[in-house]
């Protein structure tokens, strides 16, 4: 998405505009992925519980000893309530406004987390594990460092061209 961010039809009137059209459409499409994966990822960075169906993933069943949730119950209930299920809530056209820089960060800083643990836990014996773990740990942290730079620069940007040219 940050791709079109300086895009004028990325934000542009989409009635009459089909371009506008499919840009805003791709956002939208991007966001609700993005939210559903993160809702999945924290699934997955919970323990099991007697809710948990018998073939969910769950870092407990691998011996990780706690939590790694990094959802609050607020973003959690508004990404159930707006886009993972039809609701009376997900349909109102009031505008809602995501920090998907913070989720993502929160949601990347826990898997990291637990891939730091699983190279601990493994070594020679378990080369496989440990290797995909070093190797998922440096892609993800290659990626969100990448991110951060490309977010910061946009931040400054914005910040400059917003800024007061009297004071």
């Amino acid at each position: 998405m940050t791709e079109f961010d300086g895009d004028e039809d990325f934000t542009a009137d989409d009635f009459d505009n089909a371009r506008a059209w499919a840009l805003q459409t791709i956002r939208e499409a991007c966001l609700h992925v993005t939210l559903i994966a993160l809702r999945d990822l924290e699934d997955v960075l919970t323990p099991r519980t007697p809710r948990s169906k018998p073939d969910d993933f769950k870092i407990s069943d691998l011996g990780f000893p706690h939590a790694l949730a990094f959802l609050a119950e607020s973003e959690r209930n508004a990404i159930n309530k707006r886009i993972a299920h039809s609701t009376l809530p997900g349909s109102e056209p009031v505008p809602f406004r995501w920090d998907i820089v913070e989720l993502v960060t929160k949601g990347v800083s826990q898997s990291l987390t637990f891939l730091d643990w699983v190279v601990a836990q493994n070594g020679v014996d378990r080369f496989e594990s440990w290797s995909s773990a070093v190797y998922c740990h440096a892609r993800t942290k290659r990626i969100s460092d990448h991110f951060a730079v490309t977010m910061k620069g946009r931040y400054q940007a914005n910040a400059l061209q917003n800024e007061d040219p009297q004071g």
